[in-house]
């Protein structure tokens, strides 16, 4: 069975959670005898994957804004080359082109996308802050259900999006296919030293360290947790708060700290992925501050397992896919509250024993969640849809 990975606009040279997936997932599907796996992304080659596939890629635009029409130009002659009998596209973007590819070209070719977010939901929190979310909210909304409807297969990230998609579109059950999150136990299965060097060049000696690693917007509640820092540092002057990543509420988090000038938060940029277990080393208390909404509600956070894997305690929101990885092995809060936030992160620093029982819990978990069960969930929908073709 011959099977074309294709990512639209998604350039897996870059360092996201989402490449991670994506590269993670690739190299699980490559180690099966009967998958001819064909890779079609835009031009950035990703290092780790260019001598184990087959690697067509495509030009894109420096710009972002532009990717998607760049992608429609430049990538649909190289899928109607591929010949493959899936074509298995990550996101929406990717997907929607596929489709429309198909539909144009009159072929039949096996759509099965892959599904990493939802548009509804993200372009309503978003347009809040973002002029170019408000222009193109309509337009997101529409591609998102087009995909859905159209494509001969989807896999989603859990049985919450699986349940919420066959009751919002009334798709059958056997279209949609769960690959949840994983974690490389290889890199992250193992307890990783105190990076000393680290808490030197951060100049956080004497410092009680509060982390935050990941997408920068307001769906992930960057800025409830540092409204939560505030309240924090009245009962805590040594705590810090380190933001790692970037995003598009990010010059809005700038402002906010600067207006109030709060002087206990270092935000510290992209780092590559390598790079991220750095940071868990150094870090007493890691936290996953997402705001209630269809999104968070019914997708799982990769940075879940990877805090997991630190063996540091973490405070996180009470949403279902966040409360199914992490059990009783967090303090949960609500969501949206930054009062809430703050009660959980001092109660992490006042009590070191229940640090240490809820670190060395969450280290349990992660041996459960390898890329390599991703891959074999994966491998079987395409079984699946391929005999029902």
């Amino acid at each position: 069975m011959k099977v074309t990975l294709y990512t639209g606009t998604i350039d897996l040279s870059e360092d996201s959670a989402l490449t991670t997936y994506i590269k993670e997932t690739i190299r699980c599907l490559i180690d099966y005898d009967d998958l001819k796996i064909c890779l079609i992304a835009p031009y950035g080659i990703s290092k780790e994957l260019k001598d184990l596939v087959e690697y067509i890629v495509y030009k894109k635009p420096k710009k972002k804004r532009f990717r998607y029409i760049s992608a429609i130009t430049h990538s649909t002659q190289k899928i109607n080359l591929s010949k493959c009998d899936i074509l298995h596209c990550f996101g929406n973007e990717a997907a929607s082109i596929a489709l429309i590819n198909n539909m144009v070209k009159r072929k039949n070719c096996i759509i099965l996308s892959h599904i990493f977010g939802l548009s509804s939901s993200e372009s309503e929190v978003h347009a809040k802050y973002s002029l170019e979310s408000k222009v193109t909210k309509k337009f997101n909304i529409w591609r998102e259900k087009f995909v859905i409807k159209r494509s001969h297969g989807l896999i989603v990230l859990s049985e919450q999006t699986k349940n919420y998609l066959i009751e919002m579109y009334n798709i059958s059950a056997s279209k949609i296919y769960v690959a949840p999150i994983g974690i490389n136990l290889e890199v992250f299965g193992e307890l990783f030293n105190e990076d000393i060097k680290l808490h030197e060049e951060l100049k956080l000696e004497g410092k009680r360290v509060i982390l935050y690693t990941g997408w920068i917007s307001a769906l992930h509640g960057v800025l409830e947790l540092i409204k939560a820092m505030e309240i924090v540092s009245d009962f805590h002057d040594d705590a810090v708060l380190i933001i790692v990543g970037d995003g598009p509420l990010k010059g809005t988090v700038e402002r906010y700290i600067q207006k109030k000038n709060i002087n206990n938060i270092l935000l510290v940029g992209q780092v590559p992925f390598k790079e991220i277990r750095r940071y868990h080393s150094i870090a007493d208390v890691l936290v996953i501050p997402h705001i209630k909404s269809a999104q968070t509600e019914l997708n799982p956070s990769t940075k879940v397992l990877e805090y997991l894997s630190s063996g540091k305690p973490i405070v996180a929101s009470n949403l279902k896919p966040i409360v199914d990885i992490v059990k009783n092995h967090a303090i949960l809060v609500e969501p949206g509250n930054p009062q809430a936030i703050a009660d959980g992160i001092i109660q992490l620093l006042d009590d070191k024993e229940l640090s240490s029982i809820l670190g060395k819990g969450g280290k349990e978990i992660i041996q459960n969640n390898s890329w390599q069960k991703v891959g074999r969930s994966i491998k079987e929908a395409y079984k699946d849809i391929y005999t029902r073709k």
